[in-house]
């Protein structure tokens, strides 16, 4: 079963060129991992510089092996003193329909 993966992060003040750069060295980057199947990033209407990441995988097997890779533990290295806070993710299945 595919899952999504949310990754709420906030900017510190003035990152913002920065923390995207990095976020499209991420993207580049699952695009070529097993099990990737897409991603968006999307930006809060209502919280400045705050960003979504959701990217889906095949299962979370493959999520985890990306997360645990060293090229991306390199690039939030890269990526963490951007933020503001710790990054906030969570993981979601589809839920099946009831009725």
């Amino acid at each position: 079963m595919a899952l999504k993966v949310l990754m709420k992060r906030v900017p510190e003040t003035g990152a913002w060129k920065e923390l995207n750069e990095t976020l499209r060295e991420l993207r580049m980057l699952a695009m070529t991992q097993p099990g990737y199947i897409s991603g968006e990033t999307l930006l809060s209407a209502t919280d400045q510089g705050t960003t979504m990441v959701i990217s889906e995988w095949v299962s979370i097997t493959h999520w985890k092996d990306y997360e645990d890779s060293p090229q991306r533990k390199a690039l939030l290295e890269k990526l963490e003193p951007t933020l503001a806070g710790p990054t906030v993710t969570e993981i979601w299945v589809e839920s099946p329909v009831i009725g």
